[in-house]
């Protein structure tokens, strides 16, 4: 049986995806997928009887960026944190202090993530 073999190449070579963190809480977060950055998927006949094909194949492949990045946007992931955003600091022997932050927001910091806002402490 002859096999119909086709590589596969990109561009970008390695596709950045863009997520947006959403209904940020102390307990957890939703990532929401916002776009990628694929604009070409180029498919190479891996031997002789593929590249019949190579054309037809192309003109199929040539779809995917847009089907790519419409599906993105519809992917969400909600991440559960093991714990409550905060920290809990002995004091002196028995006596904690916990800290809760209790409205986060996200925002960036010398290009950095960060996550600021009230905090509750007990």
């Amino acid at each position: 049986m002859a096999l119909i073999e086709f590589g596969v190449s990109y561009t970008p070579e390695i596709p950045r995806v863009t997520v947006e963190m959403k209904n940020l809480s102390s307990e957890s977060l939703t990532l929401q997928g916002v776009e990628t950055d694929l604009t070409e998927v180029k498919a190479t006949a891996k031997n002789e009887i593929s590249k019949v094909l190579e054309d037809y194949m192309n003109d199929l492949v040539k779809q995917a960026p847009g089907s790519v990045n419409e599906a993105i946007k519809h992917l969400s992931h909600t991440v559960e944190y093991q714990q409550k955003l905060g920290a809990t600091f002995p004091v002196k022997e028995g006596v904690q202090i916990t800290v809760e932050l209790t409205s986060p927001a996200v925002g960036q910091h010398d290009g950095k993530l960060m996550i600021s806002g009230e905090t509750q402490v007990s």
